[in-house]
């Protein structure tokens, strides 16, 4: 997508509640951020006067009959009331930032492109010296699994689908929009977790032994569970026309301390069998083999549990296709395009047949531009 000069962008921040929008809210700045490697991976910083809520479409619901009115409001001032076939209906007229959520939504020409649904965790007042503003930071809500801990001990059965638990333990936390990628892998082992123990590290524990990403939000809100996979192909392409490298392509050069040996192997003594896969870099053209180095780099994975063999080999073979390459990483600053999702890939060049890379991170500043963070693997 190219971005010309005469493009039309407006900018708005939706009030949501259960999903549906409620209202919208004036803001003076708004930041968003998407860092992959994160725990919870989009965030949101935004300055809203304390006034700047305005709930317009609020949902109705009956009032308890314990309630006491005047007639048109309650005594304490948050509720307003109407008569709907002679049932006293109540209106919540006030954005709650505990459960409510924001939308920031960017419109490109008549087109809008959401970043996500987030949860406000801090709210401060402070006085820009014109009025008071919340300054507002909000994450998706893979925070709400970050935030939930255990508070007994949990235990899974051997032979348990992984995804059938993942999924229940999402829903535990509140949140049933989920995304995944169907499979029937299964547990080899009884599974259990200490007192104390976050749902995300859970998750995320019983993803990495399937070989599935960590759980991550999308932009329209739903939570994804998605198989590791390398594309080859560019999402977006920036060159001369449309973007501004403003960093030079910086190559990894710390090459030493990449492994040649990778051994990934089980270690519950409660499995039937251990599993145990090895994976050398031998190959001659290679500036670490073991061939031209002459001696053993190793680095081991470790897995409580996976359910197959072919499953522990992707495993390996992902992480070895990661360190027999360095890295190469560049920040492009462009004009806003839309919306990038998790795993992204960028290419820098001429008609985009040039230097293909993932999107590791990006940043969005409402008015301004979007910045990009940039890697890609070259074989070493």
């Amino acid at each position: 997508m190219t971005i010309r000069s005469n493009t039309n962008y407006k900018w708005r921040i939706e009030l949501l509640r259960k999903h549906g929008k409620i209202g919208e809210a004036k803001f003076k700045s708004c930041t968003i951020d998407f860092v992959e490697n994160a725990d919870v991976m989009r965030t949101m910083k935004a300055k809203i006067p304390v006034d700047g809520f305005e709930v317009i479409n609020a949902r109705l619901r009956q009032t308890e009959e314990t309630i006491y009115f005047n007639g048109t409001r309650c005594f304490d001032g948050s509720w307003c009331f109407t008569s709907i076939a002679g049932i006293w209906i109540a209106s919540e007229n006030e954005f709650d930032m505990f459960s409510d959520r924001l939308r920031p939504v960017m419109t490109i020409n008549d087109v809008d492109y959401d970043f996500g649904e987030f949860m406000i965790v801090a709210a401060p007042v402070e006085d820009d010296g014109k009025e008071y503003c919340y300054n507002i930071e909000a994450y998706d809500e893979t925070m709400m699994l970050k935030q939930s801990a255990l508070t007994s001990r949990l235990f899974f059965a051997k032979r348990t689908n992984y995804l059938s638990i993942i999924s229940s333990l999402i829903a535990n936390c509140g949140i049933t929009r989920i995304n995944y990628d169907d499979n029937n892998l299964k547990t080899n082992i009884d599974h259990e977790f200490a007192v104390g123990t976050s749902y995300l590290t859970i998750i995320n524990q019983l993803l990495d032994e399937i070989n599935f990403a960590h759980v991550h939000a999308g932009e329209n809100g739903y939570l994804y569970l998605e198989q590791n996979q390398t594309k080859i192909t560019a999402d977006y392409v920036y060159d001369d026309n449309n973007s501004t490298l403003i960093d030079s392509i910086k190559k990894d050069t710390d090459i030493y301390s990449l492994p040649n040996v990778i051994v990934g192997y089980t270690t519950s003594p409660d499995a039937a069998t251990s599993m145990r896969y090895k994976k050398t870099n031998s190959s001659p053209s290679s500036a670490i083999s073991t061939v031209r180095r002459g001696y053993n780099v190793v680095e081991t994975i470790e897995l409580s549990d996976c359910p197959d063999m072919a499953t522990l080999q992707a495993v390996v073979n992902n992480r070895y296709n990661q360190v027999t390459q360095a890295t190469e990483t560049a920040t492009v600053v462009t004009m806003p395009d839309g919306n990038h999702l998790y795993g992204s890939f960028v290419s820098i060049g001429e008609n985009g047949l040039n230097d293909l890379y993932r999107e590791v991170g990006w940043s969005i500043e409402f008015g301004g531009h979007m910045t990009h963070n940039l890697e890609r693997r070259v074989a070493i």
